[in-house]
Parts: structure tokens; sequence; C-alpha cells
């Protein structure tokens, strides 16, 4: 069995922008409510860790921004249906929480005082979450979903119409109760949904969308690359290496630098869909897969 490899933990980022907004809420005599969000997204992100410590996926940073918490991990790629997996842990241990603390209001009226508002910090954050706009855990579930059922491509387009609709929509919303002074503060959530579309895609869903809009690419022509790669390599390795304006050959050689075989972009695509991501490319092609 190969070994994997020990990858050094990074640990926790927090933002310069995380610790000034959380100063100012303490000020403004949000204090309780910071701590309430903190206690929801504990076991939040928590819940997200075991699961893809679960499914063979280790994870080795937390960056802590001003939109939420976001855990990062040595392996470049991750199934569609793993990810959705993944992403869905969160939300429901916040709904669990809040259904555990309202069966203790029915049978302790008295406790609903102390832990009132760390209930509805969870609701609400499961909600924000499900919201259907990547990255946040909504949209990473309808792609991953969309994705094992039909095309990647059909995932892909699917999953942007639906986060711009949704981040038209939350605009509107922010602009209502900015206008109307409803609720300000629910205001900045719209803002932060249209935020999130601006953002760019992470790494693995941004090449995977490239991978599968070949016609797009080969307009104006497409340069090739080729790289050689040791048989020992896995294709979550040789994922982490395609660029979007390149298209990617890999030379599989074997220890003395003699190939063996090419790999191209659809092979590799086959490989991390079918296919466990850390299994070597040498084992999978014993396997008949190329």
């Amino acid at each position: 069995m190969r070994k994997r490899k020990t990858v050094k933990n990074e640990g926790i980022y927090v933002s310069p922008l995380t610790i000034v907004l959380a100063v100012a809420l303490v000020l403004l005599g949000h204090g309780i409510a910071l701590l309430s969000y903190a206690a929801a997204l504990l076991p939040h992100e928590y819940s997200h860790a075991c699961v893809a410590e679960k499914l063979g996926y280790r994870l080795r940073r937390v960056r802590i921004m001003p939109h939420g918490v976001s855990l990062g991990g040595e392996d470049r790629y991750i199934k569609p249906l793993d990810e959705a997996k993944i992403a869905a842990a969160g939300p429901v241990v916040n709904i669990a929480i809040f259904v555990l603390l309202a069966a203790v209001w029915w049978f302790f009226p008295a406790a609903y005082a102390a832990t009132e508002s760390i209930a509805y910090a969870s609701l609400f954050t499961a909600a924000v979450n499900l919201l259907p706009v990547f990255p946040m855990d909504g949209g990473r579930i309808l792609h991953g979903v969309l994705y094992h059922c039909f095309s990647a491509k059909k995932a892909g387009i699917i999953s942007r119409i639906v986060s711009i609709f949704t981040g038209m929509a939350a605009l509107c919303c922010a602009f209502v109760m900015l206008v109307t002074g409803v609720n300000a503060s629910f205001a900045t959530l719209g803002i932060f949904v249209l935020a999130s579309l601006m953002m760019p895609s992470d790494g693995g869903l941004g090449r995977m969308y490239a991978m599968n809009e070949m016609k797009v690419r080969l307009r104006g022509g497409l340069p090739v690359r080729e790289i050689m790669v040791s048989q020992d390599s896995t294709p979550a390795e040789l994922f982490a290496m395609l660029r979007p304006d390149r298209y990617t050959r890999f030379m599989v050689c074997d220890d003395a630098g003699t190939p063996l075989f090419a790999v191209g972009e659809g092979d590799l695509e086959r490989m991390i869909t079918q296919f466990s991501c850390s299994d070597t490319v040498i084992s999978l092609a014993k396997r008949a897969l190329l």
C-alpha cells in the first residue's frame, strides 16, 4: 500500500478584518450575539471536518474570515458527491442543535432565556449556509448532486444560474431592508451573498469547470503542455497541476524516467469521478482504466 505523504499543518488563520469586526461588535453591545454565533459555528465546522476525515480527506488549515469559517485540506480535488455530503454536515448539525434546545425548552421552560440566543444563531447559521450560492454549503450541495445526476457541464451551468438568481434576490431583499429600515443587520446578508458570487471559485471547482468547457477553450486555439509525472502520482495530485488556459497531457513514467503511458484531461476526469483520488495512476492503469 502506498504511504500517504505527511503534510505540515498550516494551523488557524484569522483575518485582521475579522478581529476588527469582533471588537466593534463587542463595543456596540453585541458581545452575546457574537459568542452565540461562535458557539453555532464551532460544531458546524467540526461536523464538516469529521465527515471529511471519514471520507478520507485530510484537513490542515482553518481560515476565519468576516463572512464565515472555512476549512482547507491537502486534497486539491473532492468528488462532487463527497463534497455535497461534507457540506450538508454543518447545516444538519445546526438544525439538530436548534431542535435539541427546543426540546429542552419544552421540558425545562426556565432554560429558554439562557439558550435562546444560541438556538436561533444555530438556526440562522443553517439557513444562511443552505442558500444555493457557492461557496456556501448550499451551493456545494447543489453542485455535487447535479454533478452526480447530470454531466459536469450541465451541473456547472445550472449551479451558476441558480447562484446568480439567488444573489440577485438577496441583493433586492437587502436594498428593501435598508430603505425601509426593517432590519439593517439582515440586509447585510444579501450583500454577503452577492459578494460570494464575485469571489474566485475554489481551485478544485474552478478547474473542473474549465476541464469541461473544452468547446469554449478551443476557440482561438488551446496550447498543449506535457508534464512528466511519477507512476506513484495520484489523480488528485495531477488535478492540482491543471491550468484553464492550457490542455495538459501527463506522461506517466517509471522510476528511471521512462514513459509508460499518457493521461489526458478526459482520462483524468474519469479517474477522479469513478475511483479513489488517493490511488496511484499506475494502479488505475492496471485496472484497465486507460
